[in-house]
């Protein structure tokens, strides 16, 4: 009989643990990635302000699927998650997990195409807002076909407007500020972008640079341009071509 009273006793205890447990974490909220030092609302009841669900325009196309939300936890404290799944035998299988915080203003507009030129579909979410509307800044993710993941690109930030360039088969940006210039990046091995050339023209002057792995920027020419060239977008710079 003491025997069976203490199991009694200890089946008690682990489902009082159990209650207790949900209510400090009632929403049993997950959490995936790398986290900016915004912390508030881990626990605390979201709503979801946007989702999108893609399956024909996600890495290999038809073949994996894509669940992309937006959720806000506070007024001040919003984030974004993905679920990427994996078709086998009929049935999608989840195989990624991530989420991270983002800026509480803009909405996600995804761009799911092909940064680095493999045939695979990456994707960039408009994570933060600039101070010039025509700076779009976004968190690139590569799908990387050795593992069938996405990798965050961890600078990809810094760089508003990416693109793929398919002349020089690396990223580009266009950055808008007084004038106007195009980066050229290279997708490195240590998963960020590393510039390699730029175009810029600023008070009606052209400059076109290469740029070592130290970042030491060389001139290659500068040259006199008209105002309705002040704000191209170059796919080029030695020569310079847009």
């Amino acid at each position: 009989m003491r025997k069976k009273g203490i199991q009694i006793i200890i089946v008690v205890f682990i489902g009082y643990l159990t209650y207790y447990g949900k209510m400090a974490n009632p929403n049993n909220m997950i959490r995936f990635g790398k986290q900016r030092p915004d912390t508030a609302g881990l626990t605390a009841k979201h709503k979801v302000e946007e989702e999108i669900v893609d399956s024909l325009n996600i890495a290999e196309r038809g073949k994996n699927k894509m669940i992309l939300q937006q959720m806000r936890f506070s007024e001040d404290s919003v984030r974004y998650s993905f679920e990427l799944y994996e078709k086998k035998n009929g049935s999608w299988n989840l195989i990624q997990k991530y989420q991270n915080t983002k800026d509480k203003i803009s909405g996600l507009d995804p761009r799911m195409e092909d940064f680095n030129g493999d045939g695979y579909n990456d994707i960039a979410i408009t994570t933060a807002t600039a101070a010039r509307s025509a700076n779009e800044i976004r968190t690139l993710f590569i799908f990387k076909k050795e593992t069938k993941r996405f990798t965050m690109i961890r600078n990809s930030e810094n760089y508003p407007n990416l693109r793929y360039n398919a002349e020089l088969r690396c990223v580009d940006a266009w950055i808008i500020t007084a004038g106007c210039s195009t980066v050229f990046l290279k997708l490195t091995p240590a998963d960020t972008l590393m510039e390699f050339a730029e175009v810029s023209v600023e008070d009606g002057i052209r400059t076109s640079y290469e740029i070592d792995k130290n970042g030491k920027m060389k001139v290659l020419k500068k040259e006199k341009v008209s105002e309705d060239h002040e704000f191209e977008r170059y796919i080029n710079y030695k020569p310079v071509k847009w």
